[in-house]
């Protein structure tokens, strides 16, 4: 798997990252997911602050032997929004993985005490409890506007990436997020890169009643998704994977990775199986053709 760096920063992350949390009921397949991406080449594995608790037990197996944590840049989303809440929130993720340090923190919360946020990074990369900092705003601007005042608070560090959804079904990081992270020398994350599920091709023919799409939780979101306006997206996706003999997710995977400015893509899945199946994407390759095709049918 081929590892990038995010911008200017001196962390490389392999290009497809895992977030285990929808595993965590069985903590075997937390495991061997994560060996597995290890396995891969890869090692960026993301974990929402609130869902810690729900992969500490294989996260704290697997990292605690040191040849394991070595090779694993662990990212965790943080989205308090005062600097007391963000340290307090940032060393009980340490102790509960039982870990000293965070490769990655991303700080998602907004006040307009915006400052605190700033501080919060700062205090926690120059007491070595975050190596480094990646921020996932509502807006650029307010992921500029934070990375400005970082820079300038002791020891002046530069935030290495900025996160937010991209998709085959949502390119607005087009015109503000991926500008922004270039800008500042930073990496650039994409979140729910298989649109929640919509790209896998799933619910072209209706709602599976298992599947996320019928969970009040999700359901709204994918719903819009699958606004009628939509939907030659998705038959686009379906006609390049019967082209080249492989899943729409994995088309669907390929075109964010290829993007230029994006870093890494992260991507959920509920079982072993899907996972092992997202793996393959590393290897498909989309000819210009059928990339130029997909970027017709998804221009909004």
């Amino acid at each position: 798997m081929q590892r990038r760096s995010l911008g200017s920063s001196g962390l490389d992350v392999g290009w497809l990252g895992l977030d285990p949390s929808s595993l965590a009921r069985q903590h075997d397949d937390v495991t061997l997911a994560i060996g597995e991406l290890l396995d891969a080449g890869g090692n960026l594995i993301q974990v929402s602050g609130t869902d810690v608790a729900g992969v500490e037990p294989s996260l704290r197996g697997f990292l605690r032997d040191p040849g394991h944590r070595r090779d694993v840049c662990l990212n965790v989303r943080s989205a308090q929004t005062t600097r007391g809440d963000l340290l307090r929130h940032l060393d009980d993720v340490l102790d509960q993985v039982g870990i000293d340090s965070l490769d990655l923190w991303t700080l998602g919360g907004w006040a307009e005490g915006w400052d605190e946020i700033a501080t919060a990074a700062s205090v926690a990369v120059a007491s070595g409890r975050a190596h480094y900092v990646c921020l996932t705003l509502p807006s650029a601007w307010q992921s500029v506007a934070i990375a400005g005042a970082v820079r300038c608070k002791p020891p002046g560090a530069d935030v290495a990436a900025l996160a937010a959804t991209y998709s085959l079904m949502d390119r607005c990081a087009e015109g503000d997020f991926l500008p922004a992270a270039h800008a500042l020398g930073a990496g650039f994350i994409a979140g729910a890169p298989l649109a929640y599920g919509v790209l896998t091709g799933k619910y072209r023919h209706g709602t599976p009643p298992d599947s996320r799409g019928a969970t009040e939780t999700h359901g709204v979101t994918i719903r819009q998704l699958l606004d009628g306006s939509r939907r030659h997206v998705l038959d686009g996706v379906a006609a390049a994977a019967d082209g080249l003999s492989t899943s729409p997710s994995n088309v669907a995977l390929a075109w964010v990775r290829d993007t230029p400015g994006v870093s890494a893509v992260v991507t959920s899945v509920r079982t072993i199986h899907q996972w092992r199946g997202l793996l393959g994407s590393d290897g498909v390759l989309l000819p210009h053709e059928i990339r130029s095709a997909l970027d017709d049918v998804s221009t909004m």
